[in-house]
């Protein structure tokens, strides 16, 4: 985007850095029906661009500096002949920043693509406003007991300094002021087109009030066939469940009211006080805390207030206060955002309780996915490793879309610090030490593995193997060669919530042997093996043999030496560290994973009371073990977790699987949409690019299993059905596919189309 004639512009007299709101526009005449218009907006923090009043466009999509997001649109079927207005919204979070989000400074840009669409370029005759209407609320984490919170902040808007009308023809701005046009050294952004789709837009209701004082309120503004008619000097409070989590941006219709001012809070649960919840659908008696917008109204009529960034909830308060007179509230809904994830995959056992866990975790992956994946949409909105290989998997089993994740390989790469490591989470604002976990660089790697066995892309691949070196390099500099075991690691090794946070060090999550000062944790070396391993077959796919026979053998002495040191011949368990004092779940699970350990292991890694357990992020990798140890069918006793989340209510799988979890969404805790495809139907990729498939189901006690997915080629699907030893059905691949189906031993050759299948095994019972 060189040879454009627009400008990056701003608003004059601020510096660029701190909190605020603008409004920009310009009009402009069209002599013809324009059938096409196309344009290339942006802008830093963000914007929404409207034009005659019609929204047109909203972004950038998040993403980094380096690689700034521009969105093409076409204008033409939104303008008419003679005058028009263009205008934007454009916000910067200033100091209050959410950690996701990067920034140079507030700055707007729009380029018409067309040579006669340049009237309407970016450049000083634009007129802006610095909005007085907008402050940010910032207690969240305060009214919240202290709780980690690092989204955008609440809004509050003053009706009476809002430029109502400001995108529409007739809008009076002779007291705005000409934009100022950024000279080209303060021009930081490298612009990149959009790559990913736009988010899914739809209206979601509340089916009615929960609570209401001082008196019952009749609901038809909800659902709007109806007002509600607050009288002056009034002050009530609604309260709303939805009976689900979403993500929306709450949406508001008043008239009147002037000097009176409406409050939203919005949770994903009540409180019975802080820090302390009750079963999710409990709420008499209960408190709700959290993140709120507040709308200070000018009195004028059909207004409509919503915040700057959608909010996350399943409960909303609404408190009304009145003054000298009375309101009137025509409407109130949300406007539902996610990624548009569309799913093509299903599982059917003839279990309800699956049939919950399917629909609860794809509405956890829906809401922890949006312009990047994200661990959790309330708290953090924060694109974690730990979280996005489990979402990518996800992603292309459920839905075949491959363009988040292939959007996030990229990012992470991007973030990998001189150092060598990639940032935990990107993009990011965040500086210091917590950004960096080592182990999530070496689950990286893993996540291009797992692109590499579902989509066919060389060139993408090719082009992260240096930066797979780099990673794995930090790693081999901290080997003891004396005892083949990582030594001291520096960062922050969050392995699992198994180890619990700690108030004083301020952080958790760490095995013994990872923490600060220590050394020779067997998990944290075994998933150092786990991530060469993985870098050997990605080597040796790409034609360096030679650097794939050394992370091979590099592998094989760090198993051998941390089986020497750390597993007990007594009880044949690998202990967490050479001292052997404390045995977790983990160390099994990379044991085997890795071939350190033998299979058999996770016979007792299932009963073995006395070994830490798993906490709903780590039972991802228990399952991979337990299906590559031919354990699949212990997968239903694991899926209590999930069973028992849903007994507390839970409409969405959180952080960790108790009341008590700080987050109620987490997208780690989706995996068993993954799990009951890969290990219960048994799908998997048998070769690069999914160009094989294997399937090997694990009935777990279920009678049939009937599933369908998506492939790069088609749709795959099968249906079986379990007696006995038995198995019989069909199975349908598309055309110019192949694959293998495998049973108890038994090997079927599978072809394009559909087959039957039936195995029957026969017991020898002497």
């Amino acid at each position: 985007m060189n040879d454009i004639a627009a400008r990056w512009i701003t608003c004059p007299g601020i510096s660029g850095k701190e909190y605020g709101v603008y409004f920009f526009r310009k009009t402009f005449d069209v002599i013809d029906d324009s059938k096409t218009y196309p344009i290339q907006v942006s802008a830093d923090n963000r914007y929404e661009l409207f034009i005659n009043g019609s929204m047109v466009s909203f972004g950038p999509s998040r993403g980094e500096i380096p690689a700034w997001n521009y969105e093409s649109v076409d204008l033409g079927p939104f303008l008419r002949k003679g005058t028009n207005v263009i205008a934007a919204k454009v916000w910067n979070y200033g100091e209050h920043m959410p950690l996701a989000q990067q920034s140079v400074q507030t700055a707007f840009f729009l380029s018409g693509i067309a040579e006669t669409n340049n009237r309407i370029d970016t450049n000083c005759s634009w007129r802006v406003l610095r909005s007085q209407a907008y402050e940010p609320i910032t207690d969240a984490s305060e009214q919240l007991g202290g709780h980690y919170i690092v989204v955008p902040p609440g809004d509050r808007i003053a009706g009476c300094n809002y430029p109502w009308g400001y995108d529409q023809v007739g809008f009076n701005d002779q007291d705005w002021f000409n934009a100022v046009e950024l000279p080209s050294h303060l021009v930081g952004w490298n612009l990149v087109p959009r790559e990913i789709p736009f988010m899914e837009s739809g209206m979601i209701r509340f089916s009615g009030i929960k609570h209401s004082e001082p008196e019952p309120i009749v609901p038809d503004f909800l659902n709007g066939t109806g007002a509600l008619t607050v009288e002056a000097h009034s002050r009530i409070t609604l309260l709303l469940d939805l009976g689900c989590l979403t993500n929306a941006y709450p949406t508001l219709a008043l008239s009147g009211g002037a000097g009176g001012h409406v409050q939203l809070t919005y949770n994903e649960s009540m409180y019975i006080e802080k820090k302390v919840k009750p079963h999710r659908d409990q709420t008499e008696g209960m408190q709700l805390f959290g993140i709120r917008d507040q709308f200070f109204l000018d009195g004028g009529r059909n207004r409509v207030y919503r915040p700057l960034w959608y909010r996350t909830f399943r409960y909303i308060r609404m408190d009304i206060e009145t003054g000298e007179e009375p309101l009137t509230v025509h409407d109130f809904f949300g406007e539902f955002t996610a990624y548009p994830f569309e799913m093509k995959a299903s599982l059917d056992c003839g279990d309800t309780r699956v049939a919950q866990i399917w629909v609860t975790a794809w509405r956890t992956a829906r809401l922890c996915a949006h312009e990047t994946y994200m661990d959790c949409p309330y708290y953090e909105q924060a694109q974690y490793i730990g979280d996005t290989r489990i979402q990518g998997l996800i992603s292309l089993f459920i839905s075949g879309d491959d363009w988040l994740i292939r959007q996030a390989l990229l990012q992470f790469k991007q973030s990998i610090h001189t150092e060598g490591l990639t940032m935990s989470h990107y993009p990011s604002t965040e500086k210091g030490i917590l950004p960096i976990i080592p182990p999530f660089s070496l689950l990286w790697i893993l996540m291009i593995h797992d692109y590499w066995m579902l989509r066919e892309d060389d060139e993408l691949i090719k082009s992260m193997l240096p930066d797979i070196q780099r990673v794995l390099e930090w790693f081999e500099e901290r080997v003891d060669d004396s005892k083949w075991m990582l030594g001291e690691l520096e960062h922050w090794n969050f392995v699992d919530w198994a180890w619990p946070y700690d108030w004083q060090k301020g952080y958790g999550g760490v095995p013994v042997g990872a923490d600060k000062g220590e050394q020779y944790s067997a998990i944290v070396t075994l998933q150092f093996v786990y991530a060469l391993q993985a870098a050997a077959e990605l080597y040796g796919a790409y034609d360096s043999l030679e650097r794939s026979v050394h992370y091979q053998s590099l592998a094989q002495k760090l198993s051998e030496g941390t089986r020497k040191l750390c597993k007990n011949t007594q009880s044949g368990l690998l202990a967490d560290s050479p001292e052997q004092q404390e045995y977790s779940q983990h160390a099994q699970i990379m044991g085997v994973l890795t071939g350190c350990l033998e299979n058999s292991v996770m016979k007792r890694v299932m009963i073995e009371s006395s070994l830490r357990q798993a906490s709903l992020y780590f039972k991802f990798y228990l399952h991979r073990a337990l299906k590559l140890a031919g354990f699949g069918d212990s997968y239903r006793q694991s899926m209590q977790s999930w069973v028992s989340m849903l007994e507390l209510g839970f409409t969405t799988f959180p952080e960790c699987g108790d009341l008590e979890t700080r987050s109620d969404c987490h997208a780690w805790s989706a995996s068993p949409l993954y799990d009951l495809l890969n290990i219960v139907a048994g799908i998997g990729s048998g070769a690069p690019g999914f160009k094989k498939v294997l399937i090997e189901p694990t009935f777990n006690g279920f009678p049939f299993i009937r599933a369908r997915m998506p492939h790069p080629q088609g749709e795959l699907s099968l249906h079986l059905e379990n007696e006995g030893e038995r198995v019989q059905g069909w199975i349908e691949l598309p055309l110019g596919l192949t694959g293998e189906f495998r049973w108890q031993g038994n090997f079927i050759k599978l072809s394009g189309g559909r087959q039957n299948v039936d195995v029957h095994v026969i017991v020898n019972n002497l």
